[in-house]
C-alpha cells in the first residue's frame, strides 16, 4: 500500500515492473512512455470511461507476456490501452495499471493482514460460507455488488484504485435523500479525485454521514461520505482494513469476510476545507458550508503555525502527505485570498 494504492511487481516481457492493481479499471493501461521505451506497437483507438466518469479515446498496444513474481500464472498477448503519463503514473512510480479485464477468468483473494494478492484458477469454487457472498449486479465482469445503506441497496463497485472507504455516486445520494435516508447534509465546492485522465473538474460536492452501512453480515456505523461524478458508488481500499475480499470472477461472486463480528465505527474528520499542492504551492482545494463565504478554491496558504510555507512536491503530498500538516493537533494557517486578504484559520 502506497498513498492508498495497491502496488505490485510483475514481470512484463521479461522485465520486473511496478504496476497499480486496480479492480475498478475496466481495462488495463500502460503509459505512453513505457510503451515507447519498450518499443511496444500502437494500434487502433478505443473509447474508455475513467473513475471520474470522463470518457476519452485511447490507443491500444500489445504485451507479449505478463507473469506473476512467483512465475505460476502467465498472461499472453495482452491488449491494454495506452495513456499519457498522468500524475497517478508519475507519483506512484509505476508503468501502468492492471485492471479487472486481466484477471476476469480467475479467483482473486486480497488479504491486507498478510499484504498479499492471491490469484487462483477457477476449476474449484472458493470454499467460503455463502453468508459472505454477493452476486455481481451487472452483466460485465466488473465486481459490482449491492451495498446496504440506511435501509436502501446501492450498486457498488469494489475499486482498489480508490483510496477511501466509500465514495457516493451523485445519483445514489439523491436517491437516499429522496427516501429520507440521510441527514447532516453539507455542500462543498472544489476538486475531487484523480482518474485515468487526470484530476477531476471543479464541481459541487455533497457530504453526509451514513449511520448504517452493511456488506452482508459486516456492519459499519457513522461513516462520513462525499459525492463524486462516478459511474458507480465506490468501495475503496480502506475496507481492506476490516476484512478479506475474494472475487470469484468466473462465478460472478464477491465475498467480504470481516475480521470482527462487531459493528465498526469508521473514524473520519469532516474538515471545513481541504488543501492540495499546485505548481509547488499549497492551496485550498475544496470548501464546505459557510466557509465558502471566507475562502475559496485556489486561495494560497502562506504560513503554518507562524512559519512561512515552503515549496511542496505534488507527488509527495498525495503519497506520503505533507509533514507540517500531520498529527492530530490543531494547525494555525494563514491563507491569502484572491483579493489579497489574509485569513487565519484552524486546520484540524
Amino acid at each position: 500500500m502506497y498513498g492508498g494504492k495497491m502496488i505490485v511487481n510483475v514481470i512484463i516481457n521479461g522485465n520486473e515492473e511496478r504496476v497499480i492493481f486496480d479492480t475498478g479499471a475496466q481495462i488495463s493501461a500502460f503509459s505512453k512512455e513505457f510503451c515507447s521505451l519498450n518499443s511496444l506497437p500502437l494500434s487502433d483507438s478505443v473509447k474508455v470511461a475513467d473513475s471520474n466518469n470522463q470518457s476519452h479515446y485511447y490507443r491500444r498496444t500489445q504485451i507479449e507476456s505478463l507473469i506473476t513474481p512467483d512465475q505460476k500464472i502467465k498472461f499472453k498477448n495482452l491488449i491494454p490501452i495506452v495513456m499519457e503519463e498522468t500524475s497517478m503514473i508519475k507519483c506512484f512510480d509505476v508503468c501502468g495499471i492492471i485492471g479487472s479485464d486481466l484477471i476476469s477468468g480467475l479467483i482473486c483473494i486480497i488479504d491486507s493482514q498478510t499484504k498479499t494478492i492471491t490469484l487462483a484458477t477457477s476449476e474449484t469454487q472458493y470454499q467460503e460460507s455463502y453468508r459472505f457472498s454477493h452476486q455481481f449486479q451487472e452483466k460485465s465482469y466488473m465486481p459490482v455488488f449491492e451495498l446496504y445503506v440506511n435501509n436502501n441497496y446501492i450498486k457498488t463497485l469494489f475499486d482498489t484504485g480508490s483510496d477511501g472507504f466509500v465514495a457516493l455516486k451523485n445519483e445514489d445520494y439523491r436517491m437516499l435523500d429522496q427516501n429520507s435516508a440521510i441527514d447532516n447534509k453539507e455542500i462543498g465546492y472544489g476538486f475531487s479525485s484523480i482518474g485515468l485522465s487526470g484530476v477531476a473538474l471543479q464541481s459541487n460536492i455533497l457530504r453526509t454521514k451514513i449511520k448504517d452501512l452493511r456488506i452482508g453480515v459486516a456492519k459499519f456505523r457513522d461513516i462520513t461520505v462525499e459525492t463524486e461524478n462516478l459511474p458507480y458508488t465506490l468501495m475503496g481500499t480502506k475496507v481492506l482494513e476490516y476484512g478479506k475480499v475474494v472475487i470469484d470472477y468466473p462465478r460472478r461472486i464477491f465475498y467480504f469476510i470481516p475480521y470482527t463480528n462487531e459493528a465498526v465505527v469508521i473514524p473520519s474528520k469532516s474538515r471545513e476545507f481541504y488543501l492540495t499542492v499546485s505548481e509547488g504551492v499549497l492551496k485550498v482545494s475544496t470548501v464546505w458550508g459557510d466557509m465558502s463565504n471566507v475562502i475559496s478554491p485556489g486561495d494560497r496558504v502562506t504560513h503554518i503555525n507562524g512559519e512561512p510555507v515552503k515549496d511542496y512536491d505534488f507527488c509527495e503530498s498525495i503519497t506520503i502527505g505533507i509533514a507540517e500538516l500531520k498529527g492530530d493537533d490543531i494547525k494555525k494557517l494563514l491563507i491569502e485570498t484572491k483579493s489579497g486578504k489574509i485569513i487565519e484559520l484552524d486546520y484540524k
